[in-house]
């Protein structure tokens, strides 16, 4: 039988899968550009970034991640004009 989940937890969760869904939706144009196409690997590497920078989504910071093409790799980007 199923422990009754907190509300918290459940309403976190749910943040949690929709903030990927953006990630992965605002990160097409930007493979697009660089010819690459979402399959495993990538989807794999791309969610290994956002669990590396999983604060920095979850707070909203000013800054997002992209495709490094120089490094065949997702980074996380900060805004221009951040002190950080």
């Amino acid at each position: 039988m199923l422990e009754k989940l907190s509300g918290d937890y459940i309403r976190g969760y749910t943040k949690a899968i929709q903030d990927m869904q953006e990630v992965f939706t605002y990160i097409q144009p930007d493979l697009k550009h660089h010819h690459k196409n979402v399959n495993n690997k990538l989807s794999l590497s791309l969610l290994s970034c956002c669990l590396e920078n999983r604060e920095k989504l979850r707070e909203r910071q000013e800054g997002f991640i992209r495709f490094n093409g120089q490094t065949n790799s997702f980074e996380w980007f900060d805004t221009p004009g951040r002190p950080w």
